[in-house]
């Protein structure tokens, strides 16, 4: 059998699909692939395939825009990298060269800083052969909280501001983060609205006194665990997060989920709100880890993992 490595093309999509339903005993169609890697009609995807074009690997990222006082940054999230389970697949090391020309592809993108993701323990290993690659034992920050009956007489109800309040709560926000992925109503639309293959994801939002949006948090229960999947808020008024977060506490009581969890490193000032609220740092439970490549080796990897405000909306993991 020959084995072909190449960049992605047009008619790839349903066969990518195939190959990945097939890996993972799924069945996502090629909306799920369009949505989350062909961007401007462009696609960061590499492929081997076999004599006859059935795809044996994949390894694909998506763009996403950095922001820091030092400027906007376009990066890149690394996502569903598969291999079928077959000898020939193993014998030709088909992930490997894979890997090795996506990486080669993505050095040459002037536009793109950097790679990041969060592998699992297998594919961890692969990351490894291509250099130069930033990492640390110390796993993603995740905290963990009882559900408590804090508002017993309200009912939560799902809504999402709209556009321009979205908007300028990200302008008033991004000024509290060192370093974040843009969280305007364009990403939001895209990461959660957009996204073909999850219907429930649902949206809460509290004001502060003026009656201004002051924060927002998407939530998702899955297998009777009500996670917090992104939470933005602008720091003007304690009272505001607080109430979101009684918001969260009272949905997961009215939903009856055993626990709320939640990623969340990167804003010091609500990781102590959370804290005094008793959530608690449950970090040692899990071994999720972000791993970058540095196509720019001019920055400061240390500084970015330190500075980067990061929550599991920042994965493609739920």
């Amino acid at each position: 059998m020959s084995l072909t490595v190449r960049a992605y093309r047009s008619d790839d999509e349903y066969s990518i699909m195939a190959g990945f339903n097939a890996s993972f005993d799924l069945s996502r169609d090629e909306l799920y692939w369009r949505w989350k890697f062909l961007h401007d009609g462009k696609a960061m995807a590499w492929i081997a395939v076999d004599d006859q074009e059935r795809v044996l690997t994949h390894l694909a990222a998506h763009p996403i825009t950095w922001c820091s006082l030092h400027g906007d940054w376009q990066v890149a999230h690394a996502g569903d990298a598969f291999a079928l389970r077959l000898p020939e697949v193993a014998y030709g090391r088909a992930m490997l060269k894979t890997f090795t020309a996506f990486h080669g592809a993505a050095r040459k993108n002037d536009n793109i800083k950097l790679l990041f993701g969060f592998p699992s323990a297998t594919l961890s290993g692969l990351h490894q052969t291509q250099t130069p690659l930033y990492g640390e034992q110390r796993p993603i920050r995740l905290w963990q909280h009882l559900p408590c009956d804090c508002s017993p007489n309200s009912l939560v109800r799902s809504c999402l501001p709209e556009r321009q309040a979205l908007d300028a709560l990200w302008l008033r926000s991004a000024e509290r983060y060192t370093l974040s992925c843009r969280r305007d109503f364009e990403w939001v639309s895209w990461r959660f609205l957009q996204r073909p293959d999850v219907q429930d994801y649902i949206y809460l939002h509290a004001f502060d006194n003026k009656g201004i949006l002051a924060g927002w948090a998407i939530l998702r229960e899955i297998e009777g665990v009500l996670w917090i999947c992104d939470v933005l808020w602008d720091g003007s008024h304690v009272e505001s997060i607080v109430s979101l977060l009684q918001q969260v506490r009272a949905l997961a009581l009215q939903k009856k989920c055993s626990r709320i969890s939640m990623w969340m490193e990167g804003d010091a000032v609500l990781g102590e709100i959370l804290a005094r609220l008793g959530w608690e740092d449950y970090s040692q439970n899990h071994s999720v880890r972000l791993l970058m490549h540095a196509y720019d080796t001019s920055l400061d990897y240390e500084w970015i993992r330190k500075s980067l405000y990061i929550t599991k909306a920042d994965s493609d993991l739920i």
